[in-house]
């Protein structure tokens, strides 16, 4: 619960939302519900091509500022808006989320606690009228995510991800020479660029790394809605998550290692597991084993082991979703689905660890002119220079 007076509140908050375009009613929704949290100050970043038409958008709203970027990349717009951070705290909001009226004040309430660096919510699909299966496939995703981190931060107080559709930081943490450096320079295996993706994992193993602790707000007031892809291109998604996942859990565990000691259950439970095999193939080997001693020790009973061993499975692949079919009962029609996927999901897998070294964002289009060079062609770059005097 927040503190009755807390050392932190929304008006040391300094919210960073990145845009490609900045346009359309759910972006302006998502805005209109930033600013109904009373922050310090909105910076909206997006490219050059854009600026005018958001600055002429928001001309009469005090608290939002609109600055460019040249290049279309998250990273880079990230950095570019908390160089202009003046706040105590900065939040980082994709364009697309909702936030609920009492969301700073029950978010900041994490920050009561000095060692505290970093803080997100729990998360939750915008419900629409006539779901279809991707939008199941979506609010389950996002369902078993909130399960996931309830239980590694009550655990040891571990996260793998801290999301960056929404989350709030330090400052100080961030914005110095030291942290922009490593996020604008980050290769993985020292070959393969990650400046186009993989933003949140990164600040997350930053955080682990530099020894503070990151805390997620479980409660209602504290959780945001947001958007995914409602169409097959959801399927490119999940591709684009399991690379991250792989290539951030596979620096975190044995480049990093600090998540050893530092959260042990979380790097067994929700990093560790990255590694194992697709559902289809270890539920086969789970099935010939529970077979093989069912023969040895109580044959009579096989049966009944193989029923049981059923019921536990089916209970295993709900129990994440229990609380969203309570809320909706009528999506229990998509559990076949829902269960089909998960072994359908062990082909994503396979394809995403196979091409690794893809990092863009393939279910979004970026026009050529915004595609961002390497790092060093944008050192060279005019418009560059007032953000890289800091780094």
């Amino acid at each position: 619960m927040p503190a009755m007076e807390p050392t932190c509140t929304n008006k040391d908050v300094t919210v960073v939302v990145a845009t490609l375009g900045g346009e359309g009613e759910a972006f302006l929704n998502s805005i209109n519900s930033i600013l109904a949290t009373h922050p310090a100050k909105v910076i909206i970043v997006a490219p050059h091509l854009y600026v005018d038409r958001l600055k002429s958008t928001f001309e009469t709203y005090s608290t939002v500022s609109v600055i460019g970027c040249r290049y279309a990349n998250k990273r880079l717009q990230m950095t570019v808006g908390l160089a202009k951070v003046e706040t105590s705290i900065t939040a980082f909001a994709d364009d697309d989320v909702i936030w609920p009226p009492s969301f700073l004040f029950y978010l900041l309430a994490a920050f009561e606690d000095p060692s505290t660096g970093a803080t997100g919510p729990s998360q939750r699909l915008v419900r629409v009228s006539h779901p279809n299966i991707w939008n199941i496939l979506g609010a389950a995703y996002l369902e078993r995510r909130n399960f996931e981190i309830r239980a590694t931060q009550q655990l040891d107080g571990g996260i793998s991800t801290l999301s960056g559709r929404t989350c709030a930081c330090r400052t100080h943490i961030i914005q110095n020479g030291s942290f922009m450096r490593a996020f604008l320079g980050e290769k993985w295996m020292g070959t393969v660029p990650l400046w186009t993706g993989d933003d949140d994992k990164f600040l997350t193993r930053w955080l682990v790394s530099h020894g503070w602790r990151i805390r997620v707000q479980s409660c209602k007031e504290a959780q945001i809605l947001t958007t995914l892809e409602d169409s097959p291109v959801f399927l490119s998604q999940c591709v684009r998550w399991y690379r991250t996942k792989v290539r951030s859990n596979m620096t975190s565990m044995f480049v990093d290692r600090v998540v050893w000691t530092e959260q042990p259950w979380c790097a067994y439970a929700a990093q560790l597991s990255t590694f194992n095999p697709p559902t289809a193939l270890l539920e086969v080997i789970l099935v010939y084993l529970l077979h093989v001693t069912a023969q040895t020790h109580f044959p009579k009973h096989e049966f009944l082991v193989m029923i049981a061993f059923t019921y536990w499975l089916v209970f295993v692949k709900i129990a994440k979703l229990l609380s969203h079919f309570q809320r909706y009962p009528s999506d229990l029609l998509f559990l076949p689905a829902l269960v089909a996927f998960g072994y359908l999901h062990g082909l994503i897998k396979l394809y995403a660890v196979l091409t690794l070294h893809k990092t863009g964002w393939s279910s979004r289009t970026i026009p050529a002119e915004l595609e961002p060079p390497d790092l060093e062609v944008i050192r060279d770059d005019a418009d560059m220079k007032p953000l890289l005097t800091l780094i």
